[in-house]
């Protein structure tokens, strides 16, 4: 038997490294606006499919949220690896979702407002509350919850709020602003005696009419009626756009004069062919009549 040959040889095994990947999150981030990740340590960069993020390729990505009201918890998975040894390494990103605040506002008048009133708005769902209207925005017109505001012409209002997320949200709401019908009141005679009547009109573009002291009128609904008051009497009248509700009052003033109280002096009669001497008082300008009664 022979001595058996012996060959001893060696082999090198090199263990390459593998990517210690650094991340960088803007998380958390609020749901209506956008936020990056950034991710250093290899060479190359694969991120697997979501819908959320701008690209699938490259060390810096953004996320673009849907606006919601409810948190949401997302995770994004990124592959790092180098050129040279094709060495990977998957890194898994959670990300916050912060939610907004509910928002809404509620006016005291969901039919609009008329010329002159004010608006009560009640917003909700917030921290903090910031008002202006839509055509001057930098002009903050309140700070609370509750906003009033008389406004001059159909207007936007805004409104921000925030919530305990730091989330900032903005609603707004048109209020529209109608005009009062015009509206004039005359009379064909605004001094009358005791027992006379005088014409009253309200000269308008409104619907309906509504006069006081209906009493002493002929139709207190009618935009001109016959008034025949017993004494000195402001009548005042309400006219009604039915289309918006609008209804500017006015009034006018009847003066009523008492009739005269004539006192005579003759206490007696006198014969046929006596002179008789009249003294009358209590008037200003008089006017005699004669009427021969017989019996």
């Amino acid at each position: 038997h022979g001595t058996p040959c012996t060959f001893t040889d060696t082999i090198d095994i090199f263990v390459q490294p593998v990517p210690a990947l650094n991340v960088s999150s803007e998380s958390p981030i609020c749901s209506n606006s956008t936020g990056t990740i950034t991710v250093s340590g290899a060479d190359h960069y694969h991120w697997l499919p979501n819908n959320l993020l701008d690209t699938l390729q490259g060390n810096r990505v953004t996320v673009t949220p849907t606006a919601s009201t409810v948190m949401f918890m997302d995770t994004f998975t990124v592959i790092g690896e180098f050129e040279q040894s094709g060495c990977r390494t998957v890194a898994t990103i959670p990300f916050t979702i912060s939610p907004l605040p509910a928002i809404s506002i509620v006016p005291s008048s969901n039919q609009g407002i008329c010329l002159g009133d004010t608006i009560t708005l009640l917003g909700s769902g917030g921290l903090h509350y910031y008002w202006a209207a839509e055509n001057s925005p930098q002009n903050i017109i309140g700070r609370d919850s509750i906003v009033q505001n008389i406004p001059s012409q159909t207007t936007t209002y805004l409104m921000w709020t925030d919530n305990e997320y730091g989330c900032f949200d903005t609603t707004s709401i048109t209020i529209p602003v109608y005009p009062h019908p015009t509206l004039a009141v005359q009379t064909s005679d605004n001094e009358i005696c005791y027992g006379f009547s005088t014409s009253i009109s309200a000269i308008s573009n409104g619907n309906t009419y509504q006069w006081d002291n209906a009493s002493s009128l002929g139709n207190a609904n009618a935009s001109s009626t016959i008034a025949t008051p017993l004494t000195s009497t402001r009548y005042t009248v309400t006219v009604t756009n039915d289309s918006t509700g609008c209804s500017p009052t006015d009034y006018i003033d009847i003066e009523v004069h008492p009739s005269p109280q004539i006192i005579s002096d003759i206490s007696t009669g006198v014969c046929a062919t006596d002179t008789l001497g009249v003294t009358i008082s209590g008037a200003s300008t008089y006017q005699w009549f004669y009427e021969n009664l017989t019996d």
